[in-house]
């Protein structure tokens, strides 16, 4: 344990001396200016699904409804800054526009006179609709369209099988996936590389590149859903995913959905696993900006930007942004313009943002979690004991954090017995850890305590994470902590636990040099002292007598033998 202890010292002497050699430099995140492009009419879920779409150009293509009825039809809309909001057709047949290109190309689809869905494409003026061929089905979309007019979309069969298609020249040819379920082609880029859908269960993502398909799921095993989103013409990916839960199990996934790019070279990132909620990343230009939204629940939704792979609220770098909620960033393009949805003084509009050539300087926030012992290592606990937990929340600046707020989901298995935070509120909701910071000064360091109890013997993984109106975009992982405990069975006489029992996926954890470093020992203890109690034990009065009544009579006898000592030294 000396051993031990001495190089613990000596590697803190280290850590010390390069933190005040290389001290972490705040990054600064880029300001936006924000228009309104107009107001949105829409109903039911439309908010999820419109996905506003802008060109290089700076040219806005979406749609919404003709009114606010339940049965209003969607019409496409458009916006430039030369000539503003505007509905282009008035045909009075449904529409919607979906996505258009540089040379101002718009695709989407349309109904005939026998309301059938068409996929459509219309010139510059929307004064020409080309209906593109279909497969004999009565629904038909175009989705994407790339610089050379080449257009991905889906047709259905007349045996209604949706099948993932793309059109050259108005020739119809199949994305070769032929799944039995069906499948899409929803984005194309400027290689002619196509991402989609397999409508298998689970959904899958795929990417086909002219001549090999590639299977997100089968790639990453850890996958159970994925879906993609768009695909940059550096052949890059990205969209949303739900993951098992534990890595290579298909027994339990995640509930929430994380955000996620790919590509063949570097794999995979995943641009959720940090972010408090659910995310999803909706597009991603050639300069790798990466935009999409966030979600706690259905009233909490934010449109965020990834710089660094780190998630940044849109509307906190956002100037002139009161009476705005900004809710889902649906498109980025070369020129770093976001377009998507939010609402203005309660109202649903779409919104153009625009950087606005300054920064702005934000907070770096660091969370440490260390367990009840004294090592800092996640330890071996016995059935029904309670395991603490201590988090840290700390704000290095340069900047003060406001709302900060921390997050922990738990394992259904697990129950809280105890939670206390220094500063702030927390609250418990299925098996959510939610606590409210309302700001964190320079320097300013936060405790939370959280003791945790279970009755089912198992290896448990604890996750935290906290963001913050103001967190700095160029400080990576510090933002989130994991840890394993290992619990044992209860024994029938509460003792330590066997050694190497205890297990740390803490990364900042130093690995021990044999098992013995993971026994339980008296300084494991809490530095208050006393005895590790389980869940529900007491402390027998008995045993206290017991124990002062031993404790005298050690100290009776050592007395008496110090006293015959001396007594035979004299002699």
């Amino acid at each position: 344990m000396e051993k031990h202890y001495t190089r613990y010292i000596f590697l803190s002497f280290i850590c010390l001396i390069v933190f005040l050699l290389c001290p972490i430099n705040s990054i600064a995140a880029s300001l936006y200016n924000i228009t309104d492009i107009g107001s949105l009419k829409l109903k039911g879920n439309d908010y999820q699904n419109l996905k506003i779409k802008i060109n290089d150009n700076n040219k806005v293509v979406g749609w919404h409804r003709e009114n606010s009825l339940n049965n209003s039809p969607s019409i496409g809309f458009t916006w430039d800054v030369t000539n503003g909001f505007q509905e282009p057709i008035t045909n009075n047949l449904e529409h919607q526009f979906l996505s258009n290109n540089i040379s101002d190309f718009t695709v989407g689809f349309t109904y005939d006179s026998n309301n059938t869905q068409v996929a459509s494409m219309w010139d510059t003026t929307y004064n020409t609709q080309t209906t593109l061929n279909s497969l004999g089905g009565i629904i038909n979309q175009a989705n994407d369209i790339n610089t050379s007019n080449r257009i991905a979309g889906d047709a259905i069969d007349t045996n209604g099988k949706t099948q993932a298609v793309y059109w050259d020249n108005n020739v119809l040819t199949l994305v070769p996936i032929d799944h039995p379920n069906g499948d899409s082609a929803d984005v194309i880029n400027n290689n002619n590389w196509i991402a989609g859908l397999i409508k298998s269960e689970p959904f899958q993502a795929y990417v086909w590149d002219g001549t090999e398909t590639h299977i997100l799921n089968t790639i990453n095993t850890d996958i159970s859903k994925s879906w993609a989103s768009d695909l940059n013409n550096l052949n890059q990916l990205v969209g949303g995913m739900e993951l098992y839960q534990t890595p290579g199990s298909t027994n339990q996934r995640f509930l929430r959905t994380q955000a996620y790019s790919w590509d063949k070279t570097n794999g995979f990132t995943n641009l959720g696993k940090n972010i408090i909620g659910s995310s999803t990343a909706s597009a991603i230009n050639d300069k790798q900006h990466i935009v999409g939204r966030r979600t706690i629940d259905i009233l909490d939704r934010q449109a965020v930007l990834w710089e660094n792979s780190i998630a940044l609220n849109l509307r906190e770098i956002t100037l002139n942004n009161e009476n705005w909620k900004l809710e889902d960033a649906t498109d980025i393009n070369i020129n770093g313009n976001i377009v998507g949805i939010g609402k203005y003084n309660d109202v649903y509009h779409a919104f153009l943002l625009e950087p606005s050539g300054g920064t702005t300087t934000t907070s770096d926030l660091e969370i440490n979690l260390s367990t009840s012992n004294a090592s800092n290592k996640a330890r071996a606990v016995n059935a029904a004991e309670n395991q603490a937990l201590k988090f840290s929340i700390t704000n290095h600046g340069p900047d003060d954090a406001n709302n900060v707020i921390f997050e922990s989901t738990l394992d259904t298995l697990l129950s809280v017995s105890e939670i206390s935070i220094a500063k702030g509120e927390c609250t418990i909701n299925n098996e959510v850890i939610n606590c409210v910071i309302p700001s964190l000064v320079l320097n300013e360091s936060v405790d939370l305590l959280l003791k945790l109890n279970t009755d089912a013997p198992n290896d448990y993984q604890i996750e935290a994470h906290i963001v913050a109106n103001e967190i700095d975009a160029g400080i990576n992982s510090n933002n989130y902590v994991t840890k394993t405990v290992n619990v044992i069975s209860q024994a029938h006489i509460q003792q330590s636990p066997a050694p190497g029992q205890g297990t740390s996926t803490d990364e900042s954890s130093e690995s021990p040099d044999s098992d013995e470093n993971n026994a339980i020992t008296p300084q494991d203890i809490s530095s208050a002292g006393g005895c590790s109690l389980g869940r529900n034990q007491v402390f027998d009065p008995l045993l206290y007598l017991l124990l002062i009544i031993s404790i005298l009579k050690i100290s009776h006898t050592s007395l008496f033998r110090k006293r015959n000592t001396k007594t035979t030294v004299i002699n």
